[in-house]
């Protein structure tokens, strides 16, 4: 990676931990609320001095 060499077995080892992280990841355990927010664009023909197409934004909380 960006120029170093790695051998075999450290390759392996760095697998190793980054599987061993996720998996601690996905079996945490999530608070019974939490905030999430939905966010959205769209492009439309908006009218200033010319019509151009802008992004329109959209946020949803929950």
């Amino acid at each position: 990676m960006y120029g170093a060499h790695y051998s075999k077995a450290t390759v392996s080892n760095m697998a190793k931990d980054v599987n061993e992280q996720v998996q601690a990841f996905q079996q945490r355990r999530l608070p019974s609320q939490y905030a999430a927010i939905f966010l959205d664009a769209n492009y439309l023909p908006l009218k200033r001095d010319t019509v151009q197409k802008e992004a329109v934004h959209c946020i949803q909380p929950t």
